[in-house]
């Protein structure tokens, strides 16, 4: 990751496509992100194993755990392309969760 993200911070035009890694810490400080196109919200997989024992106790993971940890990387990620007032920039999400579903609005809130 080390080399990818030295590329990245020296090139003038570049894109990068990420997955997890973008919503979990990889940080690009001095570059000025003009666009971010989000596929998917930052769900985690409920088959991994450190998810299944996190939730194993809770009466409704998804609205006590996996919401709530799905918009706090979805707020990451959206801070990384407004990093100052004046930044501008697009973010773009194509996944019809974000419209459609009934925690629509909780990640559009995101965005106020």
């Amino acid at each position: 990751m080390k080399k990818i993200s030295k590329r990245y911070t020296i090139a003038t035009k570049s894109i990068l496509l990420g997955a997890n890694s973008y919503w979990e810490g990889v940080d690009f400080k001095k570059v000025q992100h003009d666009m971010v196109i989000v596929t998917q919200l930052p769900f985690e997989s409920p088959d991994r194993a450190d998810v299944k024992l996190r939730q194993n106790n809770l009466t409704n993971p998804f609205k006590e755990d996996t919401l709530p940890r799905a918009l706090i990387r979805f707020q990451q990620g959206f801070g990384r392309l407004a990093r100052k007032e004046n930044s501008k920039g697009v973010f773009v999400v194509l996944d019809p969760r974000f419209y459609e579903s009934p925690y629509a609005t909780l990640f559009q809130k995101k965005f106020a």
